[in-house]
């Protein structure tokens, strides 16, 4: 996945295939888009393991409908991002229904529809 204004383009085209490459935006991946062309593919089913940024952005773009979670007990201290890094709150905040609880070893894994 990568720009139309990508400097090295051609040259990715020709060391991985042309039709490895999806372009999607310019300047900036058009998540969105991105989505619709792996569709387009026959990928309709996409795991988003950016981080929060990008998960951020794509709740923003209201392109997320579900949400899987891992929580381990362990308690630290100190300062730390949040799952989701957002420039603005999500108003109205988004609502999740769990699908899936599951637990072992003192791991607590969910699935969350949005």
């Amino acid at each position: 996945m990568t720009v139309a204004d990508r400097p090295d383009l051609d040259a990715l085209r020709a060391r991985i295939g042309a039709d490895r490459v999806v372009v999607a935006g310019t300047g900036r991946v058009d998540l969105a888009a991105a989505l619709r062309a792996l569709a387009a593919r026959g990928l309709g089913r996409v795991l988003a393991e950016g981080g929060p940024h990008l998960l951020g952005d794509l709740l923003g773009a209201g392109l997320v409908d579900e949400l899987c979670l891992t929580w381990s007990p362990l308690l630290v201290a100190g300062r730390g991002p949040r799952v989701v890094e957002h420039a603005d709150w999500f108003l109205p905040a988004r609502t999740a229904k769990p699908a899936h609880l599951l637990h072992a070893d003192a791991v607590l894994l969910g699935r969350w529809l949005l």
